[in-house]
């Protein structure tokens, strides 16, 4: 169902998706190792899916944010 939707979008809503999902997806991976050295220092938690989907959802929002910025 979201492929679709994708799909029925036009070339700038897809390029301004493409660099949110962009931004997103290389923002957790670095959020992660962060958290990850931060968990073994024991300065917080055990990591769990809920923290790195928010993270994921947060750097979506931002990079969706950059990405209509841009082209405005």
């Amino acid at each position: 169902m979201i492929l679709q939707a994708i799909r029925r979008l036009d070339e700038f809503q897809k390029r301004v998706h493409f660099e949110a999902v962009t931004v997103a997806f290389l923002s957790t991976g670095v959020a992660v190792i962060v958290y990850g050295y931060l968990e073994r220092a024991q300065a917080v938690g055990p990591l769990n899916m809920g923290v790195v989907w928010t993270f994921m959802l947060c750097f979506y929002a931002i990079g969706y944010f950059i990405g209509k910025v841009h082209y405005k």
